[in-house]
């Protein structure tokens, strides 16, 4: 008897829908940026060109000389070291912020760049994507960002373009979408990997740079991947029904260099 209403539950437990084991969370942050900011916008007149005028704490973002994002060339290539990920699989923590969709992640999960350790923060998709690669703009943009014990920020960008094949990592993610605006959740039976999100050339554009919203902060490391991962139209079209648009335009270089694996 005792083993049959085990059993029972068991049962139960399996059939309940995984809302169910979903709960409200706060919204995950960006290291020096706020979240639930409302001071800001992507459009009018609190958008991008004048993101410098609305704070003295966003001046760099008129003023800055080594801002993001920028336009990719594939022009000088180097002997620049390999990226290694190393991504554990965790639990969704996602929220909207009004601004972007972000997930937040557990310590475990980091990107090796020889000897430095970048530990993974946050996720962050971007409509239309930021970076341009040879003047082309991607279709959507997931950027990583990733923090070392001391304190310095990289941030991985994964172009993203629109087409037919199916990515299974997304369509999970994108299935728990948070509609509103100041709205998270975390879901404790639903895993993610963002090794998933990769493409399988690993090459890569490096260059120093900016957060791409403000307070536009400088001296952060970018790793842009050269080739984009290819995910299907509806996938996309479903976050920039949520979102809109909510990416910065192309800032200029001003002769940095911008360096690519091969």
């Amino acid at each position: 008897m005792q083993r049959n209403r085990l059993i029972a539950w068991w049962i139960f437990w399996l059939a309940l829908p995984l809302n169910t084991y979903a709960k409200p969370i706060g919204l995950p942050g960006v290291p020096g940026a706020k979240v639930t900011t409302a001071d800001w916008s992507y459009q009018g007149e609190r958008g991008p060109q004048n993101w410098g005028n609305l704070s003295p704490a966003y001046a760099l973002c008129q003023s800055g000389s080594s801002q993001s994002p920028v336009d990719l060339m594939p022009e000088h290539a180097s002997r620049l070291a390999p990226l290694r990920f190393h991504y554990r699989t965790d639990s969704l923590n996602i929220g909207n912020d009004g601004l972007s969709i972000r997930m937040a992640y557990a310590p475990g999960s980091y990107l090796q760049v020889e000897n430095r350790q970048f530990e993974l923060k946050e996720l962050v998709f971007r409509t239309p994507g930021e970076h341009t690669i040879e003047g082309r703009q991607m279709d959507m943009e997931v950027q990583l960002l990733h923090r070392s014990s001391a304190g310095v920020t990289a941030i991985l960008a994964i172009p993203v373009s629109a087409g037919v094949r199916r990515n299974a990592m997304l369509q999970r993610i994108w299935d728990y979408l948070p509609t509103g605006r100041g709205t998270g959740r975390y879901y404790r039976y639903i895993g993610v990997n963002p090794v998933f999100f990769l493409p399988a050339d690993r090459s890569y554009f490096r260059y120093t740079g900016s957060l791409t919203e403000p307070p536009c902060t400088e001296r952060i490391t970018w790793f842009v991947m050269q080739k984009p991962v290819e995910v299907s139209v509806h996938l996309i079209d479903r976050i920039r029904q949520i979102m809109g648009h909510n990416n910065r335009p192309v800032q200029a270089t001003n002769g940095r260099s911008i360096l690519t694996s091969r």
